[in-house]
């Protein structure tokens, strides 16, 4: 178990306790743990290249590789560009094929969801559930008086 700025964190539980301090501390803190955190990603990631390459892996062929201790899984994320996919299932009379083939999630656009009129918006309300999502946290310099 070590001490990290105002908290404490157990390896073996992985719980993390937070001791009764100051929010400047608290901020501090945070600061600290985000600056570990990106420096910890970019040494893993580096890590894991190095290893990659080391073993001759051609990442650009999907597959399972054994790395010593470690099982390495190479994917290709296929990315579909909706509108061109929809366009050409109408040029091909394949617009059937299209929830077969493909999940279409769909996504409020905020900006016109906001300028709809209330009316428009009312059609799918219905259809919409909302859910508070995790606090994002950015430091940001506050202006002088807030």
């Amino acid at each position: 178990m070590g001490t990290y700025g105002c908290r404490t964190y157990n390896r073996e539980t992985g719980m993390s306790e937070i001791e009764e301090v100051s929010d400047k501390d608290l901020w501090q803190t945070w600061t600290q743990a985000k600056e570990d955190e990106a420096e910890a990603v970019a040494i893993r990631r580096a890590v894991e290249d190095e290893l990659v390459k080391r073993a001759r892996i051609d990442t650009e062929v999907k597959g399972t590789h054994k790395i010593g201790p470690f099982k390495v899984t190479i994917r290709i994320e296929p990315k579909v560009d909706g509108a061109k996919a929809m366009a050409l299932a109408e040029e091909h009379e394949a617009e059937a094929l299209l929830g077969e083939l493909f999940r279409w999630k769909p996504e409020i656009k905020k900006k016109e969801w906001d300028a709809a009129p209330d009316a428009d918006r009312e059609v799918f309300l219905d259809a919409i559930t909302t859910k508070p999502a995790r606090p994002s946290f950015e430091l940001a310099p506050m202006k002088a008086g807030k």
